[in-house]
């Protein structure tokens, strides 16, 4: 039997024909716990973390078998990263990886839902977070989630901010009632657009032309 020392905690244990048999865990923090940093970073599929409950029968060794039933891979931590917070806080899959990386360095002791759960505070990340857009940012400084925030009533100053970002920015046909006419975009692209600005969904008039394919010839930009 060998064992291979990972970082920052623990050993992988290997039999003499150099088969995993298991993971070894190691004080860390305020925990006894496994923990494998090259793991998370490049292989999403590999045990990176075992929590201190898992070593419960005090030998300090969980098996492959349990470890695959309670430890944690890269793809668990963001999976449940996703469950908790994706859906209100409409995190795209970069944003994911953002906060899986936090709760993985966050982890010393206890299973990942508990620090989701009681140890993070998405909406300080997302207001001072350099990745998250700026209708996340806005969400959480008027107290909503992203999810409800869509879900808002415009005031009177934003549709005439978003109507105005869109008649700057485009060519439009006042007297059209469709999406465009010979003459430009008409009035329900306008209305399109407004509604995309007010979930989240585009916010910018670039990101609406790609997303919409608007031509060429009916942009100012």
């Amino acid at each position: 039997m060998k064992k291979v020392e990972v970082y920052p905690a623990g050993f992988k244990v290997y039999d003499d024909d150099d088969n995993l048999i298991g993971y070894e865990g190691n004080h860390c923090g305020e925990g006894f716990i496994y923990k494998n940093e090259d793991a998370f970073k490049n292989n999403p599929d590999e045990i990176c973390y075992i929590n201190e409950y898992s070593f419960r029968d005090n030998t300090g060794f969980v098996s492959v078998e349990d470890a695959e039933k309670e430890g944690e891979t890269h793809k668990t931590i963001v999976e449940q990263v996703m469950d908790a917070w994706g859906e209100e806080y409409m995190l795209t899959d970069e944003q994911a990886e953002y906060f899986a990386e936090d709760v993985f360095g966050l982890a010393e002791w206890a299973c990942i839902t508990t620090y989701l759960a009681e140890n993070f505070c998405i909406d300080d990340c997302i207001e001072f977070g350099g990745i998250f857009t700026r209708f996340q940012k806005e969400a959480v400084k008027n107290g909503m989630t992203p999810a409800e925030y869509a879900e808002r009533s415009l005031s009177y100053e934003e549709l005439i901010e978003f109507e105005s970002e869109f008649d700057n920015a485009f060519v439009v046909d006042d007297d059209c009632a469709d999406d465009e006419s010979e003459l430009g975009l008409g009035t329900n692209a306008r209305i399109t657009y407004v509604d995309e600005r007010r979930t989240g969904s585009v916010e910018n008039p670039k990101e609406f032309a790609e997303k919409y394919g608007v031509k060429e010839q009916w942009k100012k930009f």
